[in-house]
């Protein structure tokens, strides 16, 4: 069956007669697939049904005229052909206009022929005047009837809504009956002989036998026409979206994958302002609705579509087409970016520059082997770079983060059992009496942390969850009295996530004054897929999980212990948080990865066969080059990741938003022109891919402009050293004492408050950035005589900056661990720092280089320098924690 399958079809005479041709043999339907189908012109088809399949049908009252099997012309009485039908299965359908009339009757057959005369007269006598007798043959017969009219055709509208037209507009008559046939030819003429009698008398003869003449009786009468048809009928059916989908998977199989392709393309082409010029498609947020809608539509067609339900993951998670997280954490590698970008550049620049000249078909010509070669001999390596990539960095990523979740999960758990010791001793030293709104209050921050933990929850549910614990108004306190158990707790935080999705309303839950309390935040997470302005609301409260944690840790108790407790859970879990979200990238970037490998595979498949088929002879050069042009987005992928990588560093550095400079759709068109390639495989089709190419790559930026930006950021005349010092004394660091092995040191450096143990002042600093630290357990002592060793330095992905801004500004990355390995045991001095670089530079060694020093941090010993006893933490007397940065002046 021949299905012209677009995003949009405008439907004209010259697209119909370039289909013409794909009619397969015996096909009595020609189908159109879209999501929005135009009529623009009259049209005219002969003899085929027609079948319309789309979101939107717009027909502007332009007819669309189908003309019945037209019959031959020597068939005698045959009824008219029927008239076709058309069938409009859309969502919306207005200003239909068809003439779908039926076909006219061929003539009826000729009358009977009249009956030949005879002679009546013979033995009569007449006088010489008299002599000539001529007898007429009769009349010949009536005409047949003609053949009768062909039916009218069938309008079928199967729409969500009644469907609009005027009835004027619709045609659906029965045909011209068919004419009459002629009459019959009348009898021959008898004409009588005679012989004189001259026995009767002078001149007078006798008739005698005579022969039939040429000479015929008069025609018959016409025929009459043929007789009356059936007129053809609108039937119309309103369907429920369900429906409406299911039919349109029956009728279209492979429309789901192809809104897929559309969905994926338009994703891809978000902030290319160029589609901005369509009013439909005015701004990045209109493009990805509309890149949503068609991956809904996608899943609704086929439930088992994993690739549109995968992209749609992806955009409310903010990725990247590419499929690398839009919020990526990267340290700067310009040198990095540029060499892997020329790797690339040669085979697109070579194949850009024969796109420039696509008319000269001798330049193809001369050309088009050497891209082949060059395509093969690159397309295995860039397949190894990506294997070399999933298993040397995503996958042991992917396990870092898992086991690092894991080993939160068990200090949650210890943190928990130290809540309930200090519980259990205030109400034995209280008597129970003013803690219990404290106690409840405690009880629902555990319970809810200890809830996400197990509920497999998303990052956007687990945020839900601690923006509820974390409002402490009246209406939060007066929600706790719903919770009575751990039990109850977990009931709500599923009972929270339900809502969210849309699966439950708050007053059909068990905790309805729980749920409710976090409304406002329910609404903002739902107007997601309906109001898509509000996505990079959603983000940001997500980013807003830093002010629920810090509200979380404002609240007092009274008891000075039991708030720290509270403080370091509501600490640890927001780091589980930023773990699952990283998990939960690199298990995407898994899948692109692994979906890249078996691509490049293909591609190598079909560099071969394009190869094979040039060697037969194939002379269609332009055609041949157009799919070559489709092939090298491959490549260009990789130029753009290396654009976005460029323009991601200067993000972070800058703790500024620059989506306004990425594009990922260079060296992109729109999936039409690809199908039309593919389909008609024509020089028209080639013609307008090659065209769309060369738009799509007009205004491509390069990496060394993105370079430029980066060295003037960090020219070392605009910055200024500094060494921020924390120290921590006895008191603080108990656990390192009693039980070292498990012991954890916790701070926050805040951008807007001084930390009172600290020595300087960061507040009036802007961009204050790491460069590199110093550690010192003083008072530790070491058995091997070397006065160092190594301690692990932890600083959560939730980092702030001071900018040019008056507030500070926050940003989420990866949360990071450096290994120190020179931490001292005696007391620092700033000779420690004498031989830093005073200005901005960045260190790979230092894991935490360039990143700001606004953050929480985590200070442990990791458990290799304990295997020989090497440490003596008796004697530890305080830590000192300094940073050596950088700020702006």
């Amino acid at each position: 069956m021949t299905n012209y399958l677009r995003d949009e079809i405008t439907l004209t005479q010259s697209l119909l007669k370039r289909l013409v041709s794909m009619i397969e043999p015996g096909q009595d339907t020609l189908y159109f697939t879209a999501r929005k189908i135009t009529v623009v012109e009259p049209v005219e088809l002969d003899n085929i049904n027609l079948y319309f399949l789309s979101t939107h049908f717009e027909g502007n009252n332009q007819p669309i005229t189908v003309l019945p099997l037209k019959l031959d012309g020597n068939q005698i009485a045959v009824k008219g052909s029927n008239g076709k039908q058309i069938t409009i299965l859309a969502k919306y359908a207005t200003d239909i206009s068809v003439n779908l009339n039926g076909g006219e009757g061929t003539k009826g057959g000729q009358g009977d022929a009249g009956s030949n005369a005879y002679g009546t007269e013979i033995g009569n006598l007449v006088s010489a005047s008299k002599v000539q007798l001529e007898v007429p043959g009769s009349v010949g017969g009536k005409g047949k009837p003609g053949g009768a009219r062909g039916d009218g055709g069938y309008l079928f509208l199967r729409t969500l809504e009644s469907p609009v037209y005027n009835k004027v507009n619709i045609s659906l008559n029965q045909g011209v009956p068919g004419e009459g046939g002629e009459g019959g030819p009348g009898g021959r003429t008898y004409r009588m002989g005679v012989k004189p009698e001259p026995e009767a008398g002078p001149r007078i003869y006798m008739y005698i036998a005579g022969d039939l003449i040429n000479k015929l009786g008069p025609t018959g009468p016409k025929g009459d026409a043929g007789p009356l048809g059936k007129d053809g009928e609108i039937i119309e059916e309103v369907l429920d979206e369900e429906t409406f989908f299911k039919q349109a998977a029956q009728i279209s199989s492979d429309w789901s994958t192809y809104k897929t392709t559309i969905g994926e393309y338009y994703f891809r082409a978000v902030n290319n302002s160029n589609l901005y010029k369509n009013p439909k498609l005015g701004s990045s947020t209109a493009i990805i609705s509309l890149a949503l809608n068609e991956l809904g539509d996608a899943v609704k067609l086929d439930t088992k579509n994993q690739r549109a339900i995968e992209l749609t993951q992806r955009i409310k998670l903010l990725h990247t087409p590419l499929g690398v997280s839009r919020s990526i954490d990267i340290a700067p590698d310009f040198e990095g970016y540029e060499k892997t970008y020329l790797g690339y550049y040669g085979l697109v620049a070579e194949i850009r520059r024969i796109a420039e000249n696509y008319y000269n078909i001798a330049d193809i010509k001369s050309n088009i082997q050497t891209v082949l070669n060059a395509e093969s001999a690159s397309v295995l390596a860039y397949q190894q770079s990506i294997i070399i990539n999933l298993n040397s960095k995503i996958k042991p990523l992917i396990k870092q983060k898992q086991d690092d979740i894991d080993k939160r999960i068990k200090i949650d758990q210890k943190l928990s059992n130290e809540i309930d010791a200090r519980k259990q001793f205030l109400a034995n030293q209280h008597h129970g009496i003013g803690f219990a709104e404290i106690f409840a209050y405690v009880e629902v921050v555990v319970a809810v942390v200890g809830a996400i933990y197990t509920a497999g929850a998303t990052l956007v549910a687990a945020a839900q969850g601690l923006m509820t614990i974390a409002k402490s108004g009246s209406k939060m306190i007066d929600a706790i009295e719903e919770i009575k158990s751990i039990k109850e707790a977990k009931t709500a935080i599923g009972e929270f996530i339900d809502v969210a999705n849309g699966n439950k309303k708050p007053k059909d839950t068990t905790h309805e004054k729980l749920i409710s309390s976090a409304d406002d935040f329910i609404s903002a997470i739902g107007k997601f897929d309906k109001n898509a302005n509000k996505f990079k609301d959603n983000i940001e409260i997500i980013l807003n999980i830093n002010k629920a944690i810090s509200q979380i840790k404002g609240v007092k108790t009274g008891d000075a212990e039991l708030d720290t407790l509270l403080g370091q859970k509501a600490d640890n879990m927001h780091e589980v948080l930023i773990a699952k979200k990283d998990l939960e990238l690199l298990g995407y970037d898994e899948v692109v990865a692994n979906r890249q490998i078996k691509a490049f595979g293909l591609v190598a498949e079909q560099i071969n066969n394009q190869a094979a088929t040039l060697g037969l002879g194939a002379n269609n050069f332009l055609v041949q080059f157009a799919h070559i042009i489709k092939r090298s987005q491959f490549y260009m992928d990789f130029l753009i990741e290396q654009v976005f990588y460029a323009i991601r560093s200067l993000e972070i550095l800058e703790f500024t938003d620059l989506s306004n400079l990425i594009r990922y759709d260079y060296g992109y068109f729109h999936p039409d022109l690809e199908a039309d390639l593919n389909e008609l495989n024509d020089q028209e089709a080639a013609n307008n891919v090659l065209v769309a190419y060369n738009n799509s790559i007009v205004d491509f930026s390069t990496v060394t402009t993105y370079r430029t930006n980066y060295n003037n950021f960090v020219n070392r005349v605009l910055w200024s050293p500094y060494t921020y010092k924390l120290n921590f004394n006895k008191d603080q660091i108990q656990d390192f004492i009693s039980s070292p092995k498990s012991a954890i040191l916790r701070f926050t450096i805040d951008p807007s408050t001084e930390l009172t143990n600290a020595s300087g002042t960061l507040t009036d600093k802007s961009y204050a950035i790491l460069q590199s630290i110093k550690i010192s357990f003083v008072g530790v002592m070491t058995q091997d005589l070397s006065n160092t060793f190594n301690a692990t330095l932890y600083q959560s992905g939730a980092l702030y900056q001071r900018t040019n801004d008056p507030d500070p500004v926050s940003i989420v990355l990866r949360g990071r661990k450096a290994n120190i390995n020179d931490v001292q045991n005696r007391l620092l001095t700033n000779a420690d720092f004498a031989n830093a670089d005073a200005g901005f530079g960045y260190n790979s060694d230092f894991n935490l280089s360039y990143r700001s020093v606004f953050s929480y941090y985590e200070i442990s010993i990791p458990p290799s320098e304990f295997i020989t006893g090497n440490l003596d933490f008796s004697n530890l007397d305080r830590i000192q924690v300094w940073f050596k940065l950088v700020y702006r002046t």
